[in-house]
């Protein structure tokens, strides 16, 4: 036992503590019930042109799927009466609305940390101090509602930037940093001075050390007021499986920015019945606004999906709505015919725009290479 007086400085005790000070591990401090080990959180990074991991995968090798809260009340009864599931590496409690990987076949769960140790992933400029990397073609998820779960989507339509000038104006944490990209998003709240779809310049708070992503304002496109949320609003990122560094061809900018100018052009107001149609296709139909791919081996049911996709891109929109169709409509602009066409949709954008809510698009999207996570780190 180590002498401890009213009057000896934290500074000064510890420094006289032994190297070799044994550790004991517990639930709750005060107590003696002893804790599970906490793995350390590791940043897997790659530099580009190299090849990374964008896949998480349980003990028995499965591929696990992206998860978040469906739509609808925060906390479910059956979440009040019997708890949250657990990490099943760290027993990090996964509430609804966290992000998680499952394998069903497992019953095997990971937290956004623990999967992200399996993801080896670019950084802005190479440099290991700085967050992922935001690409055009990203979505962008945010919690919205005070007591109804629901996430909010946004398309990234430029590359992410370090803008320190507007911390200020943003009143963001001393030890925060401000980051921005253009996105385009579809809300029933505020539209663009020219289209329905409203594109704006928006700001992101990282805090690399509580490893947090917040929106924190934006600033619509032609405007000079800076809009500063009330409150910051914790963000998720999927990121697109076309990155080099997973191993796709990359993502033509030029033609991806035409495509979205061309959409946003003829772009309707958000629609409450679109909305309304989506909740139920989730809660009702087996592929909740997924496109089955085994309904079109043969290159006319291709030609027949297509021509299908092509109708649905004119309906009103919601906010997930937007990524789907600009991603489709990217890929048969991209694409030799229309049956390759069909399939490259198949495999990297298989949702029906009109009738897909966000919480199914994660799921779908991450069974064909798109990447999960609640932070840049």
């Amino acid at each position: 036992m180590w002498p401890f007086s009213d009057d000896t400085s934290a500074a000064s005790y510890l420094g006289d503590l032994p190297a070799d000070i044994p550790i004991k591990l517990v639930k709750h401090l005060g107590t003696g019930e002893e804790g599970k080990e906490h793995k350390k959180s590791k940043r897997s990074i790659i530099k580009h042109g190299f090849f990374g991991s964008h896949a998480v995968h349980c003990d028995e090798d499965h591929l696990m799927e992206a998860r978040v809260c469906k739509e609808g009340v925060r906390e479910p009864f059956w979440q009040v009466a019997c708890g949250s599931p657990v990490c099943t590496e760290c027993g990090e409690d996964l509430s609804a609305l966290k992000c998680s990987y499952v394998c069903e076949q497992c019953n095997y769960r990971l937290c956004g940390q623990c999967s992200r140790e399996q993801l080896g992933l670019p950084v802005v400029n190479d440099c290991a101090d700085n967050p992922v990397e935001l690409l055009p073609g990203d979505i962008i998820m945010t919690m919205g509602g005070k007591s109804i779960a629901t996430h909010h989507v946004m398309l990234v339509c430029g590359k992410l930037e370090f803008v320190p000038q507007f911390r200020k104006v943003l009143e963001v944490p001393p030890e925060a940093e401000v980051w921005a990209c253009k996105t385009i998003e579809s809300t029933g709240l505020e539209e663009g001075h020219e289209y329905h779809w409203h594109s704006a310049y928006t700001f992101f708070s990282r805090d690399k050390h509580s490893k947090t992503l917040e929106l924190v304002g934006d600033i619509t496109e032609g405007d000079d007021e800076v809009c500063v949320a009330e409150e910051p609003v914790r963000c998720k990122v999927l990121l697109h499986p076309l990155r080099t560094e997973f191993g796709g061809q990359g993502l033509d900018g030029d033609i991806f920015r035409k495509i979205v100018h061309e959409l946003e052009i003829v772009s309707k107001a958000w629609s409450i019945s679109t909305c309304t149609k989506a909740f139920l296709s989730r809660m009702f139909f087996t592929w909740q606004g997924g496109i089955n791919p085994e309904n079109y081996k043969t290159e006319k049911a291709k030609e027949d999906l297509m021509e299908s996709l092509q109708n649905s891109w004119v309906i009103a929109p919601i906010c997930a709505s937007v990524p789907v169709k600009v991603w489709q409509r990217y890929i048969q602009e991209t694409s030799v015919d229309t049956v390759a066409a069909a399939d490259l949709i198949l495999s990297n954008m298989p949702l029906h725009c009109q009738c897909v809510v966000p919480s199914i698009m994660i799921k779908r999207l991450s069974e064909e290479g798109w990447v999960l996570i609640d932070n840049l780190e």
